[in-house]
């Protein structure tokens, strides 16, 4: 028998196909190009779309990391001249508003509120309601609780002169902060601002580990905070404390706060701060709890230390606090 033969492969169909390519050769490579550049230019249309959506937002982020950190002048003007017209400027002038507040001018606050409500009248900031923690009562929209809180504050100053001291704190359940530079003693108010000082009590014992980190010279030092200058949540707080428990007590030199943002919501941040200077300005707007007793020389020169080059409130050197002790009991 002879070799078996390999069976033959008919390649006519393939050479056909072959065939037909070189035939059709430009029109599928146009097709390819057509396909290709129908996808790059949907690409950059999306992308000029997406850009001109958050272009009016660029110059609120332009000097600073949060708008919040620009002043009232800075927000006025992004808001007149490059957010002039785009979703941007309604929250420009927002922020502005609340910035006059903030900066004390309460006056200007409402003026540009007035002017707010009239211009965005369709806007969530105007016609959505809710309900703070600090005002309770019927549901308002964020500038309606702008402005109720301004006549709080304008109806608080009226009721309360301003007094020539506060009363010297007693020194049961005062509490010791320990630190590398001293001990600082704080005198709590319990019968004046219940509320914070309880508050307080639930905090202090934390701090161990953490440090006083941001200042501003000869003005204010706050305590109780990350070596980066954060502070911890307060999420078991009191009801109404913080952001604010009226009361009588004047922010003076050495006196004690809760700092929060207006109409802030839990998780409150436990910003508490110390006043180097007194100032009365904040009287009404936030909630003196105590006094410091001791070491009140460790913190004014805290307020004139050297800060980090990229932050102007952050310490350079943050102070640890080393212990803490509340009510005679000792935190390590």
């Amino acid at each position: 028998m002879g070799p078996e033969r390999s069976p033959s492969v008919d390649l006519s169909g393939l050479e056909d196909v072959l065939e037909w390519l070189r035939s059709r050769r430009n029109t599928l490579v146009g097709t390819a190009l057509v396909v290709v550049l129908a996808v790059l230019a949907t690409s950059f249309i999306k992308r000029q779309i997406r850009e001109s959506s958050y272009r009016p937002w660029l110059p609120l982020f332009a000097s600073a990391s949060d708008p919040w950190d620009s002043s009232s002048k800075d927000l006025a003007s992004v808001a007149e001249q490059g957010g002039r017209g785009t979703s941007a400027e309604p929250f420009a002038t927002y922020w502005q508003a609340l910035r006059s507040l903030d900066e004390k001018d309460s006056a200007r606050a409402l003026e540009i509120l007035d002017g707010f409500r009239s211009r965005f009248p369709t806007s969530p900031l105007c016609n959505e309601t809710y309900s703070g923690p600090s005002l309770g009562g019927p549901l308002c929209s964020p500038c309606g609780r702008v402005v109720l809180e301004i006549k709080r504050v304008a109806e608080w100053d009226s009721l309360h002169p301003q007094p020539a001291a506060n009363p010297p704190p007693g020194r049961e359940g005062a509490v010791t902060i320990v630190t590398d530079r001293g001990s600082i003693v704080i005198g709590l108010y319990d019968d004046v601002a219940p509320k914070s000082c309880a508050s307080f009590r639930r905090i202090a014992p934390t701090w161990t580990g953490l440090f006083i980190a941001t200042a501003a010279d000869d003005r204010w030092v706050d305590i109780g905070q990350s070596e980066a200058g954060i502070a911890p949540e307060m999420v078991d707080a009191a009801d109404g404390s913080p952001p604010f428990e009226p009361n009588a007590l004047s922010h003076f030199s050495g006196t004690v706060a809760f700092r929060a943002a207006p109409f802030s919501k839990a998780p409150w941040s436990s910003d508490i701060r110390v006043n180097i200077a007194t100032d009365v300005s904040e009287d009404g707007r936030s909630t003196v709890f105590a006094q410091v007793l001791e070491g009140m020389d460790v913190l004014t020169s805290l307020s004139k230390a050297e800060r980090k080059a990229d932050s102007p409130q952050l310490l350079a050197q943050p102070l640890r606090i080393n212990e803490i002790s509340v009510a005679g009991e000792t935190s390590r």
